[in-house]
């Protein structure tokens, strides 16, 4: 519960990263796009979002 809790919130960051991109503002509150990119896909591959994706093909979808 506590990994998908992580997951659902670095999701949520990511996202909003991904927004402020598109929208050519700053990323809220300090976030760093690579860490959050990096951290979505240690996440996803420990949950086998992508079922049995190697690391390198797991992917970060927001």
């Amino acid at each position: 519960a506590e990994m998908l809790d992580a997951l659902d919130l670095t999701y949520r960051y990511h996202w909003a990263v991904r927004q402020a991109g598109l929208d050519g503002v700053p990323p809220p509150a300090k976030l760093n796009p690579d860490v959050l990119m990096e951290r979505h896909k240690a996440l996803n591959w420990l949950v086998r979002y992508n079922e049995d994706a190697s690391w390198d093909d797991v992917t970060t979808d927001t």
